[in-house]
């Protein structure tokens, strides 16, 4: 979701973080997280699932240290400012588009379903 140039999405990663050093020294990560989404279907009266949001976030510094470690399928939720980024390609092709840029990186960690958790409580109960 983004509003005013801020948004949030919450997904797992699609690959491992990269971490990055510029050249002026500063730590930079990318993190591509993604968004599974999904649409309800009149004609068959249920949700299905359609083709999943990839979002690219940055971050910067200390965030980007902390960020480093974070792998493949992590769970994650990111608030993030959006800013323009124009550049030019290998052939001077000038290129504007909008980098997400990281405020606050949560690890998110999903519960068992409830099946799962009565088989475990049920294991449980029966070493007793």
């Amino acid at each position: 979701m983004i509003k005013n140039g801020t948004g949030f999405v919450k997904g797992n990663l699609a690959e491992d973080a990269t971490a990055i050093v510029l050249e002026s020294g500063k730590s930079m990560t990318v993190l591509t997280v993604m968004k599974n989404r999904s649409k309800f279907d009149d004609k068959t009266k249920e949700w299905i699932n359609i083709e999943p949001q990839a979002f690219d976030i940055i971050s910067f510094d200390t965030l980007a240290n902390r960020a480093t470690h974070l792998k493949k399928g992590t769970r994650v939720s990111v608030s993030f400012d959006m800013a323009p980024t124009n550049y030019t390609t290998s052939d001077d092709k000038k290129i504007k588009t909008w980098s997400f840029i990281a405020n606050d990186i949560e690890i998110n960690q999903l519960l068992p379903k409830a099946s799962v958790l009565s088989t475990i409580q049920s294991q449980e109960e029966a070493s007793i």
